[in-house]
């Protein structure tokens, strides 16, 4: 899966055209490499979350809906 952090992108592209030194440079890199950092970090909340619905589906399905559901049908 490839993910891009749009609002990491234009802030680079807007703060490239400003630069005038190295010391700007470094900052813009440390800037990036946090937010990149934390883009991640949201990434793998929003993975272990949909992991934990999945998770509460198949047990909702294998102990309440589908037992019922059969129980009905024989």
């Amino acid at each position: 899966m490839v993910v891009t952090c749009t609002n990491c992108s234009n802030m680079v592209t807007q703060m490239l055209e400003h630069i005038t030194g190295i010391e700007q440079l470094s900052a813009l890199q440390n800037r990036v490499s946090e937010a990149m950092t934390q883009t991640a970090q949201q990434i793998r909340m929003v993975q272990q979350n949909i992991e934990r619905y999945e998770n509460m589906f198949h047990v909702a399905c294998n102990y309440y809906i589908i037992p019922k559901y059969l129980h009905k049908i024989i």
